[in-house]
């Protein structure tokens, strides 16, 4: 039986770091996505997942997390 996805995911936006996105499963990281901005365009340029989270697919919540924001 496939894990379950983690209940809440945490998203965290580090001071000085305006790119950087992090997903945390309780206190472990799951996920991190460096990203640029310019013009309305979102650029990916590096991107990790947990090797124990792939199946949680954290990485997808932080891609969509950017696109969200910026249409509400």
């Amino acid at each position: 039986m496939p894990a379950s996805p983690p209940s809440a995911i945490s998203m965290m936006r580090p001071a000085g770091f305006d790119s950087l996105l992090v997903a945390f499963r309780g206190t472990v990281i799951a996920a991190g996505v460096l990203l640029t901005f310019c013009n309305d365009s979102m650029q990916l340029h590096l991107a990790a997942t947990h090797e124990n989270r792939l199946q949680d697919a954290p990485l997808k919540l932080l891609l969509l997390k950017p696109l969200y924001l910026e249409n509400h």
